[in-house]
């Protein structure tokens, strides 16, 4: 399928009629009204569901990965196709781009492997092979050396980005791993959360050990992310319900004051301010971590959509979508 890219023509007219006042609540807010919280692009490319979007570090490039087995690589700037990049034999289901320039974006595919790519080169760089089943998530450690992936096996595997080897299996859940998220600044804990058990298990990545288990959730632990200063780790599970840990205690609140309906992916800003959902109906909703409560919601995708992600400086959202596309967004809450 050839790439298209679609821009919004109203928001595109608002974009050049209004003064850049940076930071200014009562300018986005109105800005957003206006122009009816339209997408500032979506493109199109794939053949079938996109089911997962990365921003490169400099912000520059959105990587998108989807079911028809490809990844693509497009100019945020206008939403132009850059590449595509084939190899994996079933759907890829996540992917991240290396903190370190980006020169290094990793993706996992139900063909049960990890594939590592050089996107400037548009190269694939290695293959990771180890797992019994399909890899349905990735995170990549803050030091950029370990990669972390979970799976439909029940375990967790840890990557030394060096040797390109296995350097730890840990298993415990009971069913397919979900989400896993390393903790910030040091990675020196992460955290995953699966099916079958409904829990969060903490993990030492340098050892290999467990940690705590941390149980509330009543169905599958769908997506995880730690706050900047790694102080609270946030999680979601499947119906909607949507826990903060402190992780100074690993006690849990319930913090949203509203309903996020089922969700499947969470995304956090880079100043940690806004929570972005997504999830089995067509709608991200942003949240207020101050307040908990909801800011504005984005509409635009038909279908569910399947991920999110902030990008670098927090200007931009993008979403994968089970209707074929990608969506940019310009963040209305700043």
């Amino acid at each position: 399928m050839a790439a298209m890219l679609t821009p919004s023509p109203r928001a595109t007219f608002l974009r050049i009629g209004l003064p850049a006042v940076g930071g200014v609540l009562a300018l986005a807010a109105l800005w957003w009204w206006l122009s009816g919280g339209q997408a500032r692009l979506t493109v199109r490319g794939h053949a079938g569901a996109v089911l997962a979007v990365a921003f490169s570090e400099d912000g520059k490039l959105l990587a998108t990965a989807g079911e028809d087995k490809a990844v693509k690589l497009w100019t945020v700037a206008d939403g132009s196709e850059r590449a595509a990049l084939r190899g994996h034999h079933g759907a890829v289901n996540a992917l991240t781009f290396s903190g370190n320039g980006g020169t290094l974006l990793a993706t996992a595919s139900s063909d049960k492997t990890l594939k590592l790519w050089n996107p400037s080169a548009e190269k694939e760089q290695a293959t990771l092979s180890g797992h019994q089943k399909e890899v349905l998530c990735l995170s990549l450690a803050p030091n950029g050396k370990m990669l972390a992936s979970g799976s439909e096996d029940k375990s967790v595997k840890l990557w030394n980005l060096t040797t390109h080897k296995v350097q730890a299996t840990l298993q415990g859940h009971t069913g397919r791993v979900w989400a896993v998220a390393f903790a910030p600044p040091d990675g020196k804990t992460l955290a995953s959360g699966g099916g079958g058990d409904n829990a969060i298990r903490l993990w030492n990545p340098a050892s290999g050990k467990p940690g705590a288990v941390l149980k509330g959730h009543t169905s599958r632990v769908c997506a995880l992310v730690f706050t900047p200063d790694g102080k609270i780790l946030i999680s979601a599970d499947k119906t909607g319900s949507i826990k903060f840990w402190d992780t100074a205690t690993w006690q849990a609140r319930v913090k949203l004051k509203g309903a996020a309906g089922r969700v499947s992916r969470i995304a956090l800003s880079r100043d940690g301010d806004v929570l972005a959902t997504v999830g089995e109906d067509p709608i991200v909703r942003l949240w207020s971590i101050a307040s908990g409560e909801e800011l504005t919601t984005l509409r635009g995708h038909r279908g569910a959509i399947n991920d999110v992600v902030f990008s670098p400086d927090g200007k931009l959202l993008a979403t994968a979508g089970e209707d074929g596309t990608a969506k940019l967004w310009d963040v209305p809450v700043r």
